[in-house]
């Protein structure tokens, strides 16, 4: 079984992706993966994280 660890803050350069978990109307989002053909949470790494952020404050 995968062991799941939370942290508080964590150094950038230490991150491989990101997980991205939302809820809507009471149930949880899941994204259907191609490959593998089953469930997952929507995955992106942090470099991408930030050039979105960028372009929505229109940077």
């Amino acid at each position: 079984m995968l062991e799941v660890k939370f942290y508080d803050t964590a150094e950038d350069s230490l991150l491989k992706f990101a997980v991205i978990i939302s809820k809507s109307n009471g149930k949880w989002v899941f994204c259907k993966h191609y490959l593998p053909e089953n469930w997952t949470y929507p995955l992106i790494q942090p470099k991408l994280i930030e050039k979105y952020v960028q372009w929505e404050r229109g940077m």
